[in-house]
């Protein structure tokens, strides 16, 4: 994609976007558009940003917005961010477990399973659902993964480097014998 297009399709993602964020997501989305609705997303992640209607968003505060920065500098440093955001949340911990446990596994996984090794509400599904970082692959059967591929590939790094997110991993799943009598059928 040229620079005209992503600018185009920055444009018609986040309405009256300032020149400096447009030039800020430009850059560090490589002018990639999956990569700028993740930078979208983001800026709803923070609550900067709402939904104008199903293919468009507002930026809240104009004038604040425009005399800081919030727009991190590639899409890894992004990840980080919107993963980061999730800690702060009430069940930001388990919801970012949620994360670990798909990358781990690598399949899409039941909810009901989830809720089994977790102790989860549909609540805590519903909300990565709604911040876009899963969906229902199977609706019947209730299975999720990740909404976008990216967003495993950057979990399963993270996974594969960081030791202690590994085994805190490893040992929420394998805590319960029976989970993991369920999870070796996949």
């Amino acid at each position: 994609m040229d620079d005209e297009d992503a600018k185009i399709l920055i444009k018609s993602l986040i309405q009256d976007i300032p020149n400096i964020v447009l030039e800020r997501i430009l850059k560090a989305s490589s002018k990639n558009p999956l990569y700028i609705i993740q930078f979208t997303e983001y800026l709803l992640d923070l609550n900067l940003a709402h939904i104008v209607n199903r293919e468009t968003v507002g930026i809240r505060n104009i004038d604040n917005f425009s005399n800081h920065l919030y727009i991190p500098l590639g899409i890894e440093k992004l990840y980080e961010e919107r993963k980061d955001n999730l800690s702060i949340l009430a069940k930001g911990n388990i919801l970012q477990d949620i994360l670990y446990i798909l990358a781990f596994i690598e399949k899409p996984i039941s909810i009901y399973i989830l809720k089994e090794i977790l102790n989860i509400r549909k609540s805590d599904i519903n909300l990565l659902l709604f911040r876009k970082f899963i969906k229902f692959v199977n609706y019947d059967e209730k299975k999720i993964w990740f909404f976008h591929e990216s967003l495993f590939l950057y979990f399963k790094q993270h996974l594969r480097n960081n030791l202690n997110i590994l085994e805190h991993t490893l040992y929420t799943i394998y805590r319960n014998r029976i989970i993991f009598n369920e999870l070796s059928s996949f």
